[in-house]
């Protein structure tokens, strides 16, 4: 469905400027420009992989055309637009405008507005495929091919440049794109808001040719709706036992924000599995983009014989932080802003941290699972995407489901800096370590049985692999 080619950008931040139904911040080109040359020093001295998936001419092309369009950008909002889609032509998928990490009110703001559709979706070929909504029966009329007159495709190309990702890994672009409601923010809600004059209501056309009047809501009354009380990350960790195998589900690896002691999770889980007698393990990781380091202590956990993690290199930037950088930054730890000590230089003139990580994966067990089958989807791009990459290389799993996000060349992550744009407030998450395998190609993990997503409530990774096991 989706055929990616560049819209009249500029044309788009001109109409948000006059198209949004409520007061604007107004910016003046000087505190504009000064917020985009912070950005482009902090680019140019942290980043570890602004030249891993684009060359240094089209780096300096981006730039131009960024700062060019600042010109026509009046607004905070076309501003969070404009920085947006600069930020994502670095092709990092840590670097960017997290939603979480915004200090500004901008996003809250625009999720108060009647803005927001009542209903959460899968892109799908044939268009967007309503899951949970508020409307009832709106399932039953087929998958949505229109929205105000304007083709999903469209839609969907319009708001793609907005969104985040490893080298060209359009998978993880349009699985991010999806509405997914228990999100606290989802980018079709941001970006749609922003892009589109959306009030009160839209027509949307269906599949069946019928078409519909559908009322715009605020987050709020979506989620009092649904039910949807946020993420406890604790419940997205579960489990069950058959008769022939269990089924582990991981929905996120961000265990600072879990409550349960995870590696104790794990060791119960897994002495239960063996006292049990199972030989079938089924380890969910489809939604999970990733968090902490819990992939090196689960491949232990699955090792049915020694192996070697992925070779890459732990690349940085810089040895130490410049001065007139350090009123925007933020971060937990001290190290980065001096880590000299902890590098050396590497053939590239770059600095390698002397700490290259493990080499070995060694079993935690005595015994493993027999078979182990790993579900994986677009979504696996930071930490578990590490995981399903270790688990190919040494054949400790059977992939099944769809390419994995992230990128085989690299991608980044370890430690972040939080960069505050003082005018603007727009602040931006710039990853410090580079985990980079040039040689490899720009692409994904691919599964070794690949099994498509069709949109529904149905886990078809998970019936795929019981039918395999029965």
């Amino acid at each position: 469905m989706i055929r990616v080619h560049f819209l009249l950008y500029t044309l788009v931040i001109i109409m948000v400027a006059s198209s949004l139904g409520y007061t604007q911040t107004k910016l003046t080109q000087e505190e504009l420009m000064a917020d985009a040359a912070i950005l482009k020093s902090a680019l140019d001295n942290l980043h570890p992989s602004i030249l891993l998936h684009q060359s240094e001419d089209r780096y300096a092309e981006n730039y131009a055309v960024f700062t060019k369009e600042l010109t026509q950008v009046k607004t905070k909002e076309a501003a969070f637009l404009c920085f947006s889609r600069y930020i994502n032509t670095i092709k990092c998928g840590h670097t960017y405008l997290n939603p979480f990490n915004q200090r500004d009110t901008l996003i809250d703001s625009l999720l108060q507005e009647n803005t927001l559709l009542p209903f959460g979706f899968t892109i799908q070929e044939e268009g967007l495929r309503i899951n949970q909504s508020m409307v009832k029966d709106l399932k039953e009329e087929g998958d949505i091919i229109q929205i105000n007159d304007i083709d999903v495709t469209t839609l969907c190309e319009t708001i793609l440049p907005y969104i985040k990702t490893d080298g060209n890994n359009l998978a993880k672009k349009v699985y991010d794109l999806s509405l997914d409601v228990e999100s606290r923010y989802s980018y079709f809600d941001i970006y749609s808001a922003l892009l589109f004059n959306w009030q009160d209501s839209v027509t949307v056309t269906f599949t069946s040719g019928n078409t519909a009047r559908i009322a715009l809501v605020t987050k709020n009354q979506r989620d009092e709706a649904l039910q949807q009380k946020g993420n406890n990350y604790d419940n997205l960790w579960h489990h069950s036992f058959e008769d022939d195998y269990a089924l582990l589900r991981l929905g996120t690896f961000v265990t600072w924000k879990m409550t349960i002691d995870w590696q104790a999770y794990l060791d119960d889980f897994f002495d239960e599995f063996h006292e049990r007698g199972l030989e079938n393990l089924i380890i969910d990781i489809q939604g999970n983009e990733g968090g902490s380091d819990v992939s090196p202590y689960l491949l232990k956990k699955i090792a049915n014989k020694k192996g070697l993690f992925v070779k890459r290199s732990r690349t940085m930037a810089y040895t130490q932080v410049p001065d007139p950088l350090k009123p925007f930054l933020n971060t937990w730890s001290k190290w980065p802003y001096h880590p000299r000590l902890l590098t050396k230089r590497s053939k590239n003139g770059q600095r390698e941290l002397r700490w290259l990580g493990r080499k070995k994966i060694i079993r935690k067990n005595k015994k493993a699972p027999k078979q182990t089958y790993l579900l994986v989807d677009a979504a696996n791009s930071s930490n578990t995407f590490f995981l399903a990459e270790n688990c190919k290389k040494n054949q400790y799993a059977t992939l099944v489901g769809t390419e994995t996000g992230g990128s085989l060349r690299g991608i980044t992550g370890g430690q972040l800096f939080f960069l505050s744009l003082p005018n603007s407030k727009i602040v931006v998450d710039i990853p410090l370590i580079g985990f980079h395998n040039v040689e490899e190609k720009d692409q994904g993990v691919l599964p070794d049985i690949v099994i498509e997503s069709k949109g529904s409530e149905t886990n078809w990774a998970l019936d795929k692999v019981v039918e395999i096991i029965r």
